[in-house]
C-alpha cells in the first residue's frame, strides 16, 4: 500500500459544458485530505504530504464504514452551514462550534492489494460506492453524467463554489495538474500567502488588512489588500499568528505595496484562502474577503489561478484516453452512479385527487368488460394475468388502442381516466426495426395490468432516449416540473438534494414516460414505506467482451445450485441485452448493507469455483473474457432494468422472466422476448415473477 500521496489536481477553465463522456462532481469547499485505511488503523495526509489525524479525531471512525482491510481514498473534509451547504469559513472553527463535519470521498487509488490508478475513474468510483457506507461523518461524492451546463446552473443556485468535471476514462494521476479534470468556478476563490499586515483605523483592532500575494517564478508577487470577512476573534487570532513572523523587509518582489497605512511585513510562511470579484489588469484582486488559513498547502506551492479555454482544455484532456476505456464509457449507460444511500428523509407526495369526472371515468376503466380489451395477444394475455391474480390495474382499452393509432404526430390521448399530451409519434426510436414511439407507448399501455405490479411503490429511474437508441441518453431521477400533477412521487432527501421520485402506479403514467422516450424503467428493490429495507436481493451477471452467453447460463445453474443449497428460491429473467438477472425476495428485515453483503459472499463463492468463467475484478478490459457477478447493485436507487421494461438495443427487446429449466433450451437469448413477441410468450406461461411480491425468505449466514 503506498505510504504517501500526492494529490491530483484539476486544471481551472472558464466555462462549463456538456459532454456524455464527462461526468460532473460538486466542487467541495473544504480542505484536501487524502486517507490512508490499514487494519482499522487510520492515517491522514493533506495535499502538502503533512500528516494530520490529531487534528480530526472524528475521522479516525471512518475505518469502520469502509469495507476494505486497506484503501487508500482521496476526498475533501468540510464543515456544513445551516443549509447544508460546504463552508470554508466554519471549516475554520472545527471543534468549536456545533456543525457537522464530513469526510466526503470522490476517489479511491488502492484498494486490498490493488493499485487502481490506472483503472478508469468511472470503475473507480464504482468499487468506491461499494465499499463506502454513508454516514454523518463519511459521505460518498455523487456526480453527474454529460449535463455540465445544467449541474453549474444548479451549483450556482445553490451558491456552492463551482463544480468539477472529470474525463470518465481517466486514469488518477497523482501530483499532476491535470485536463482530465477540469473545475468551474461559480464564485472566484485564490489562495494566497500572507506577506504583511496594515495598522487598524478607527474603533478595530489588531490590523486593518492583510497584504497577500502568490509566487510567480520563484517570486512572491502582490496580489491586494484584504480587509473583509473578519470578526474580532479572527483578527484577534491572526494577529496572534504574524506577530513572531514580524521582519523589517518586505517579502514582495519589487517595490513594496503601498497603502493608506502603514505596514508591518512578515515572513511568508502563513496561507489564505479568500474570495474576490475579478482580477484588476495589474493583477490585483478586486473586492477580496478572507474565508480561512489554509494549513495543507505549501506557500511555496501557491500560484494565481487563471482559467484556461475550456474547448483547447477538454479536447486535450480527450487526446490521452485509451480507445478501449472509451468504448467502454459509451457503452455503460444501464449502469450509471446511484446517489448516497442514507436517507435524511423519505416523504411520499401522493397525486392531487382526480377530478370527480375523471375518478368516474377511472373507475369506469377498472369495471370494464371483457369486451374492452384489445384483441391483441400482450393485452389478452395481461388482462388474464390481471384477473388470476385479482389485481385492478388496467390496461389500454380497444377504444384507446384505436385512439392512439388513428392520432396524428400529436395530440392528447385519453387513457385510463387522463389526458395525456403525446408528440412526435412517428419518430423512429428503433430505426432498423422501424419501431417509433407510437409503437412503444402501445407496448407499455397493453402490458401494464401484468408490469405496474412489479413497480407499484418503487421509485423509478428513468432514461430517456430522445433521439432512439443509437443517441444520446441520459438519467433522470426528480420528477421534472413539466410532468402532470396527477402523477404520483416519492420525496427522498439523501445528502444531495431532495428528489420526487416518480412512481408508476397506473397506465397512464407509462403512457407518459413512453411518450418521453424512456425507454427501460429501473424500479428500486425497496419500496417507499421502508426504503433502506429492500424486499428483492439481486444478482447480475455481467458478461464481459468475450465471454459467451453459454458462459452466462453456466454461471447461473452454479448460482441456482447454490442457492438450493441454502433453501432459497430466487426468480430469473433474461436482462434483454446480454445477461441474466436472478431476484432473491427477502424478508423486509434486512438493511440494503446487509442483502448487498450477502450476496457480495455468493458471488466470492461462486468465483472461487469457477475461476476460470467468473472474476472479481472490477476493471473492465481486465475481465475479458469472463462473467462479474455484481452484487454492487444491491444499494439504495442503483438499479437494474425491471422485469418487463424494454430495452434500448436491436429488435426492442424485453428483460422476460424464465423458468430455471429454461436454461435449457438451446434457443435461449437474452434478447429473445420483443415488444412484438412478449404477448404470445405471457399467453403460453403467464406471469414467471409473480412470486417476487409474495415470497419472502430469511438470508442464512454465509
Amino acid at each position: 500500500m503506498p505510504k504517501t500521496l500526492e494529490p491530483m489536481k484539476a486544471q481551472l477553465v472558464e466555462d462549463p459544458f456538456d459532454d456524455e463522456r464527462w461526468l460532473f462532481e460538486v466542487k467541495w469547499d473544504g480542505i484536501r485530505l487524502v486517507s490512508f485505511i490499514d487494519e482499522g488503523r487510520v492515517r491522514l495526509q493533506t495535499r502538502a504530504g503533512r500528516t494530520v489525524d490529531e487534528e480530526y479525531p472524528q475521522l479516525q471512525a471512518i475505518s469502520h464504514l469502509v469495507n476494505a482491510r486497506q484503501a487508500v481514498l482521496d476526498g475533501e473534509v468540510v464543515v456544513l452551514d445551516e443549509e447544508g451547504r460546504p463552508s470554508f469559513q466554519l471549516l475554520q472553527n472545527r471543534g468549536k462550534e456545533d456543525h457537522p463535519m464530513q469526510y466526503v470521498v470522490f476517489d479511491i487509488v488502492y484498494y486490498d492489494g490493488q493499485r487502481l490508478f490506472k483503472v478508469p475513474l468511472e470503475d473507480r468510483k464504482r468499487l468506491l460506492r461499494d465499499v463506502v457506507r454513508d454516514s454523518g461523518v463519511l459521505r460518498y461524492s455523487d456526480h453527474v453524467l454529460g449535463q455540465g451546463k445544467a449541474f453549474f446552473k444548479a451549483a450556482q443556485q445553490k451558491r456552492l463554489e463551482g463544480i468539477v468535471g472529470k474525463l470518465r476514462d481517466s486514469a488518477y494521476q497523482p501530483g499532476v495538474r491535470s485536463s482530465a479534470w477540469l473545475k468551474i468556478k461559480a464564485v472566484l476563490q485564490q489562495e494566497v500567502v500572507i506577506g504583511g499586515f496594515t495598522e487598524p483605523r478607527g474603533s478595530r483592532k489588531y490590523f486593518g488588512a492583510l497584504l497577500v500575494g502568490v509566487y510567480e517564478d520563484g517570486k512572491l508577487v502582490y496580489t491586494g489588500h484584504v480587509g473583509g470577512g473578519f470578526d474580532e476573534k479572527t483578527l484577534a487570532e491572526l494577529h496572534k499568528l504574524m506577530k513572531p513572523l514580524i521582519v523589517k523587509q518586505s517579502p514582495f518582489s519589487g517595490t513594496p505595496p503601498r497603502g493608506n497605512e502603514k505596514p508591518t511585513w512578515v515572513k511568508p510562511v502563513l496561507v489564505a484562502e479568500v474570495k474576490f470579484a475579478e482580477w484588476t489588469r495589474d493583477g490585483v484582486m478586486r473586492q477580496p474577503v478572507f474565508l480561512g488559513l489554509r494549513d495543507d498547502v505549501d506557500p511555496r506551492e501557491v500560484r494565481r489561478e487563471q482559467a484556461l479555454e475550456t474547448a483547447k482544455e477538454t479536447s486535450r484532456a480527450k487526446k490521452t484516453a485509451a480507445p478501449v476505456a472509451r468504448a467502454r464509457a459509451k457503452t455503460s449507460a444501464s449502469s450509471r452512479k446511484a446517489p448516497p444511500t442514507v436517507a435524511l428523509k423519505a416523504v411520499r407526495t401522493p397525486a392531487r385527487p382526480a377530478s370527480k369526472a375523471v375518478a368516474a371515468a377511472t373507475s369506469a376503466k377498472r369495471a370494464a368488460t371483457s369486451a374492452d380489451i384489445p384483441a391483441t395477444p400482450l393485452s389478452r394475455a395481461a388482462a388474464r394475468i390481471a384477473r388470476q391474480h385479482k389485481t385492478n390495474i388496467r390496461g389500454a382499452t380497444a377504444a384507446e388502442l384505436e385512439a392512439l393509432d388513428a392520432m396524428a404526430r400529436e395530440g392528447n390521448w385519453q387513457i385510463g381516466g387522463r389526458s395525456v399530451h403525446l408528440t412526435n409519434l412517428d419518430k423512429l426510436l428503433f430505426p432498423e426495426d422501424r419501431y417509433s414511439k407510437r409503437d412503444l407507448i402501445r407496448y407499455y399501455v397493453q402490458v401494464a395490468p401484468v408490469m405496474i405490479p412489479h413497480y407499484k411503490d418503487r421509485p423509478l429511474s428513468m432514461n430517456p432516449h430522445p433521439d432512439g437508441i443509437h443517441g444520446k441518453s441520459y438519467w433522470v431521477k426528480d420528477k421534472p416540473s413539466y410532468a402532470p400533477e396527477w402523477i404520483p412521487t416519492f420525496r427522498y432527501e439523501d445528502q444531495k438534494s431532495l428528489k420526487d421520485w416518480i412512481l408508476i402506479e397506473e397506465v397512464a403514467t407509462l403512457a407518459w414516460l413512453a411518450n418521453h422516450a424512456v425507454i427501460d424503467m429501473h424500479p428500486w428493490y425497496s419500496r417507499v414505506d421502508k426504503p433502506e429495507y429492500p424486499d428483492w436481493s439481486v444478482v447480475d451477471l455481467d458478461p464481459a467482451e468475450g465471454a459467451t452467453f453459454k458462459d452466462v447460463i453456466a454461471v447461473a445453474r452454479v448460482v441456482k445450485t447454490a442457492l438450493d443449497h441454502l433453501k432459497l428460491t430466487a426468480l430469473l429473467k433474461t436482462t434483454g441485452q446480454s445477461g441474466l438477472h436472478i431476484y432473491i425476495p427477502i424478508e423486509r428485515r434486512y438493511t440494503l448493507d446487509e442483502s448487498r453483503e450477502f450476496v457480495a459472499k455468493l458471488s466470492h463463492m461462486i468465483a472461487e469455483l469457477m475461476p476460470d468463467k467468473v472474476t472479481e475484478v472490477w476493471e473492465v478490459k481486465r475481465r475479458t473474457g469472463k462473467i462479474r457477478i455484481d452484487y454492487t447493485q444491491n444499494v439504495i436507487n442503483k438499479t437494474l432494468a425491471g422485469p418487463y421494461s424494454v430495452r434500448p438495443a436491436l429488435r426492442a427487446p424485453v428483460s422476460t422472466p424464465i423458468a430455471w429449466k429454461e436454461l435449457d433450451d438451446p434457443r435461449l437469448r437474452p434478447d429473445k422476448w420483443t415488444i412484438q413477441t412478449l404477448g404470445d410468450r405471457l399467453l403460453e406461461v403467464g406471469d414467471l415473477f409473480h412470486d417476487a411480491l409474495t415470497l419472502r425468505q430469511r438470508l442464512p449466514a454465509l
